[in-house]
């Protein structure tokens, strides 16, 4: 788990779509298009929220990401 809150993380596999809730079927807030270190707020499962869409919280899979 996450142990410490504004950790970052690096999107190694763009496109990865950002979601409003932590649901595989929750809808898109954004996607992050480009290899890009993305703050990370806090973790829910396998879901790891984040503030990349223009500040917006939304949630990214742990499967997209790298620590």
């Amino acid at each position: 788990s996450i142990s410490s809150a504004n950790q970052s993380a690096i999107v190694f596999d763009p496109p990865s779509n950002v979601r409003v809730e932590p649901s595989a079927a929750s809808s898109t807030l954004c996607s992050v298009t480009t290899k890009a270190s993305i703050r990370i707020l806090s973790s829910e499962g396998d879901w790891l929220k984040t503030d990349i869409c223009d500040g917006k919280p939304g949630y990214i899979h742990r499967s997209q990401v790298m620590f």
